[in-house]
């Protein structure tokens, strides 16, 4: 429950920093879901609704283009969250941005961007408040997102991981480090089954 879309989350970096915890299954009938989904004729999720009991919150899915997916949270006190997913033109993960909405403002932000190099992909996670590096280099390339963030930072963070996978893409162990400690470079080893 805690990762944006359950189990069809696209923030790997959060996932495999949660570590071993459960990221549910596909069921048609279940008594108590946690996420409910819903996909248009083509089968591309178009909605996902939150359950605690009863409906918490609902997510609408929106494509852009075919590469770039929006979605937008709606809870009992209207829009709560923003989410945008874009994939590279092999269908992999680029970027992915999830946003926390107050009274109409992003006031908390993740950013993963990943870059892939042969069997690896090289990532930067950026989390915070509102951050002004979502803003983009020329004010001609604008989207939707760059008008619900502000022009200043509060406690940004960062981490970069170099994630290395196996002729599968699947991750077989992880090297990271955090901006405030670049000289702590660290090991694991995912413990689920992360695919890139």
């Amino acid at each position: 429950m805690s990762l944006p879309r359950g189990i069809l989350t696209e923030c790997h970096l959060q996932k495999l920093l949660i570590g071993n915890i459960s990221r549910g299954r596909f069921v048609k009938k279940h008594t108590n879901p946690g996420f409910v989904y819903s996909y248009d004729e083509e089968g591309r999720l178009v909605a996902c609704d939150r359950l605690e009991g009863t409906i918490e919150g609902r997510e609408y899915i929106f494509r852009e283009i075919p590469s770039i997916q929006i979605g937008l949270r709606f809870g009992l006190c209207g829009m709560e969250e923003i989410m945008e997913v874009k994939y590279n033109d092999e269908g992999r993960l680029e970027r992915y941005v999830h946003g926390s909405v107050f009274e109409g403002k992003v006031d908390n932000i993740r950013l993963e961007r990943y870059i892939y190099e042969g069997n690896q992909a090289n990532a930067t996670l950026l989390e915070g408040g509102v951050c002004h590096w979502l803003e983009h280099e020329s004010k001609d390339c604008h989207d939707f997102l760059t008008d619900l963030v502000g022009d200043y930072t509060d406690n940004v963070t960062g981490m970069y991981v170099t994630l290395y996978m196996d002729d599968e893409r699947r991750v077989t162990d992880y090297t990271w480090f955090d901006a405030q400690r670049p000289q702590e470079i660290l090991k694991g080893v995912p413990k689920f089954n992360l695919i890139l």
